[in-house]
């Protein structure tokens, strides 16, 4: 857990925050959890909120220390400041290195406690479910639950010429906690949204972490007080999983983030892809390259190589081209010398499109075409960039050249269809590492063209089919919809209670693309025929849906004994036997006291051992719905009917038209000392034992418990 107290207006933290933000990408966020508080302190910071400022000056006295500062897991139990980082260098280099070496040891520190997180964000309101599970004893006493509402990867350019922020704390609410070991606690907290029109709703993310209220003094020269206060464990959940990756393919640690400042500061939602190396140091960032898994994540990747001559290698063509070819993935690579190291490979040619004419431009500036759907806008305007060696190019096959340099008016840049599903734009200088003017608008640009391609990529989680929901009880319903840019109003919801004939009512509408929506299906509805169906909108309008890939039910489910009382034809299948109840029944299932077992069919799955429906047993039936079904059975009526009864207990039928055989007549002619028929009030197992003068009917189910083997014919 790193917490950071810094501020816009503040000098040395325009140093700290980029070393803090590279390390937040690096850690997996099941590994390492940031927050950061903002302070004014009589300057300027719109971030500033009550809850950081209490935060800083109250709970930590960071107000005595100054700022930046930075503390790991609380401040720990020590009774020293080695979790502390108080100021910064004049190098980001040197600070990386420096919280690098307060995060690395504590890594390998372990905790009595596991944090698992559920969210569910809505137009409105964050809900938070953390389920805390003590593994170990807990010897820490005092503690508090904290949940964090943070919103991240954000831009603001304060006076410190800092403009890109990571997990900014917004708000964070505190209950008090104790756990014994091997317990496991639900802490519930729900953050209000309305009042806040300014936050990226895709962009925020929950922390929950427990931590002691016991302070531990910590004295730092000449005079000032901080408090430790350890932090047992910690969990951070990140609800909205961004359509766009952004991976930087070299090893200088510049942190200059150009990418993920021009996205941030169009409120665009992405990530950071730079995993954690063994060679990384301050002025090395190794960074990767991203898995097939990360990529296939995110529709759009941004792969840029800055001035690099050994640009993009073997394996990360391959990788690239599986991307494209597996998927809706769109594909942005810029930097120069790409054309010089991979002209005439096939992916150059074939995945960018380009044939390289000229390994240096010698221009500083480029312009759009007119009429391109992606530079167009720009076909009078000069887009200075920065670099010393950009590449001209001209497109090949279908490609189109999308930016030409000011001057030689040579291709600067090639865009592309690669197939139905992926676009792909390759620019041959590095754009965004410049200072020009119209950066976001040209993001902005490319990132339509390609949200433009397809609809979203959408899936029905749960419910699927199958399933049986009650009215009055809360459900959650999942998906996936994947898109370069979905907004946060961009998910409708639907369900039909009749999908021979579908009548779509609204469940919600406006929702966030969390995959997450808690419904309470509405009382009246009894139904087995139902379907949910969620309609994603990408930020260019199109729409893809999903359904559930067969019905559910929705009604509270009738659980019977039956049993068939009559011949039915050879061959007869459960699904035949069953057709005048259709499509209204779940499950059936029945007892093998021979092979002590039980044999069961559901409905869309395969059978497991019961395939078809035996006069000479009882069976259980799940019957879909609240209300009651007549099953009609047509067959042969028997004369006689031998049931071989084993020792114990027999699920049997009763297949005979009397209505005079009575339990205690059952019992002299199979040696049987009890009989349990079905009683749909005697919850849960729906049984109850017979009295001796109750009499047996057709179409029922009965368990005969006999001591010893025996044979009962039944007459019709």
């Amino acid at each position: 857990m790193v917490e950071v107290a810094t501020g816009t207006w503040c000098p040395p933290c325009a140093n700290a925050d980029p070393a803090i933000v590279r390390l937040s990408d690096e850690y997996d966020p099941s590994r390492l959890v940031l927050l950061m508080y903002h302070v004014i302190w009589g300057r300027a910071d719109p971030y500033e909120n009550p809850t950081s400022i209490d935060r800083v000056n109250n709970f930590y006295n960071i107000d005595t220390a100054g700022i930046p500062t930075l503390v790991v897991d609380g401040g720990g139990a020590y009774t020293d400041d080695r979790l502390w980082s108080v100021g910064a260098y004049p190098s980001k280099s040197q600070n990386y290195g420096l919280y690098r070496g307060i995060i690395d040891p504590e890594m390998a520190t372990g905790s009595n406690l596991r944090i698992s997180l559920d969210t569910d964000l809505r137009p409105n309101t964050m809900d938070v479910s953390a389920t805390i599970l003590a593994t170990d004893p807990v010897p820490q006493t005092n503690l508090s639950v904290r949940v964090v509402l943070y919103e991240d990867a954000i831009y603001y350019m304060g006076t410190n010429g800092e403009p890109y922020h990571r997990s900014v704390v917004r708000d964070m609410h505190q209950q008090r906690f104790w756990i014994n070991m091997s317990e496991t606690k639900t802490v519930t907290d729900s953050f209000g949204l309305v009042a806040e029109p300014t936050w990226v709703h895709n962009k925020l993310g929950v922390a929950v972490f427990v931590q002691t209220e016991n302070k531990i003094p910590v004295s730092l020269p000449p005079t000032t007080i901080l408090y430790n206060a350890e932090i047992l464990q910690a969990a951070r959940s990140d609800p909205v999983s961004p359509g766009i990756s952004v991976y930087r393919d070299d090893t200088v640690a510049d942190y200059t983030e150009p990418w993920e400042r021009a996205l941030s500061q169009g409120n665009r939602d992405f990530v950071t892809t730079n995993t954690l190396m063994a060679g990384d140091s301050g002025t090395t960032d190794i960074r990767g390259p991203p898995s097939a898994a990360d990529l296939a994540a995110h529709p759009m990747v941004v792969w840029y190589t800055g001035t690099q001559t050994a640009t993009i290698n073997g394996a990360e063509q391959t990788l690239l081209t599986n991307y494209l070819a597996n998927g809706n993935g769109n594909l942005l690579v810029t930097g120069e010398n790409i054309g010089a190291d991979l002209d005439s490979t096939p992916f150059y040619t074939d995945v960018l499109k380009a044939s390289l004419v000229n390994g240096n431009a010698g221009a500083t500036a480029v312009q759009g075409v007119s009429g391109d759907p992606v530079s167009g806008p720009w076909a009078s305007t000069q887009l200075t960039f920065s670099g010393s060696s950009p590449d001209a190019v001209n497109p090949l096959g279908a490609g189109s050249v999308p930016f030409w340099y000011v001057g030689s008016g040579q291709g600067a840049g090639v865009r592309s269809d690669y197939d139905s599903d992926s676009r792909v734009v390759y620019l041959g200088y590095n754009y965004l590492e410049g200072s020009d003017s119209n950066r976001l608008n040209v993001v902005g640009s490319i990132v339509q063209w390609f949200d433009a391609k397809k609809a979203p990529v959408v899936g029905v989680q749960w419910p699927n089919g199958g399933e049986t929901l009650m009215p009055g009880t809360s459900y959650k319903l999942t998906w996936s919809a994947k898109d370069v840019e979905i907004p946060s109003n961009g998910v409708d919801i639907y369900f039909t209670s009749d999908s021979s004939n579908p009548t779509w009512t609204l469940i919600a509408s406006g929702e966030p693309n969390d995959g997450v929506f808690w419904w309470n299906p509405p009382a009246g509805i009894d139904s087995p025929l139902c379907l949910l169906k969620v309609v994603v909108r990408d930020g260019q309008g199109n729409a893809g849906q999903d359904l559930s890939n067969s019905e559910f039910t929705i009604g509270s489910p009738i659980i019977n004994t039956f049993s068939v009382t009559l011949l039915v034809p050879i061959g007869s299948g459960i699904t035949s036997v069953l057709s005048t109840i259709d499509p209204f029944y779940r499950a059936v299932w029945t007892y093998d006291p021979v092979a002590n077992t039980w044999k069961t069919w559901h409905r869309g799955e395969p059978s497991n051992g019961l395939t078809s429906l035996d006069l000479r047993t009882g069976f259980w039936i799940d019957v879909t719905g609240s209300s009651s079904r007549l099953l009609t059975v047509q067959g042969v009526p028997p004369t006689s009917t031998p049931i071989g009864l084993v020792a114990g207990y027999n699920l049997v039928g009763f297949p005979s038209a009397q209505t005079t055989v009575t339990v205690g007549a059952v019992k002299a002619a199979t040696g049987a000392t009890m009989i349990v028929g079905f009683s749909g009030s005697a919850s849960p197992g729906y049984t109850r034992v017979m009295a001796d003068t109750e009499v047996l009917l057709a179409g029922n189910g009965y368990y005969l418990y006999v001591p010893v083997a025996a044979t009962w014919t039944v007459t019709y």
